[in-house]
């Protein structure tokens, strides 16, 4: 977790994931990605770290078919993605989508998409990247649906059909990657 606004090193980020294992011999991450800074940045850091131990990370990017460019949008962060040297994957949600509920509705098509890739992968470890504000959306929601004291829980560590999920939780409204002069991944405070 990124705390007081401060850059997360890749040592630091090594750290946390560090403490998620023992990882299987041919270490396969997965990384839910939005486009947004904070799992492109989540994405990078763990590719990052996986190559460093003869791994990889899959990143799964969900199209929630809402919108008309939502596809495009999906596969325009695939090739951002590609170009890094990242394998990835566009997961879309098919159907027909509800009229009421659709935030909830898209939120279980989500979690039920990225498991299923990664069962389908063979993946063990799923990483997401929420910001603080995402936390407390869940708890709204949560209570919005009448939901009791362990719905209020918000968003837990762990809890999809994989063995381990990370979610990371950025304490900075915004985040943006940089390079720093070592080449060294970072998450730090926009401005």
């Amino acid at each position: 977790m990124a705390s007081g606004g401060g850059p997360l090193t890749a040592a630091a980020f090594a750290d946390l994931l560090d403490k998620l294992g023992p990882y299987e011999p041919a270490l396969r991450l997965a990384v839910g990605v939005s486009g947004g800074p904070d799992s492109m940045a989540l994405a990078l850091l763990a590719d990052a770290w996986a190559r460093a131990r003869g791994g990889r990370v899959l990143a799964l990017i969900v199209d929630h078919g809402l919108r008309p460019a939502s596809m495009g949008e999906a596969t325009r962060v695939a090739g951002w993605l590609a170009a890094r040297g990242l394998e990835t994957r566009v997961l879309p949600w098919l159907g027909e989508k509800p009229e009421r509920g659709i935030q909830a509705a898209a939120r279980a098509a989500r979690h039920a998409l990225l498991e299923a890739a990664c069962r389908d992968a063979g993946i063990l470890h799923l990483l997401l990247a929420h910001q603080r504000e995402d936390q407390a959306e869940t708890v709204l929601l949560r209570r919005a649906a009448q939901s009791g004291a362990d719905g209020l829980a918000a968003m837990a560590a762990a809890g999809f059909g994989v063995a381990a999920v990370l979610t990371l939780i950025f304490v900075v409204p915004e985040t943006l990657i940089r390079e720093s002069p070592k080449d060294e991944a970072k998450v730090s405070a926009g401005g």
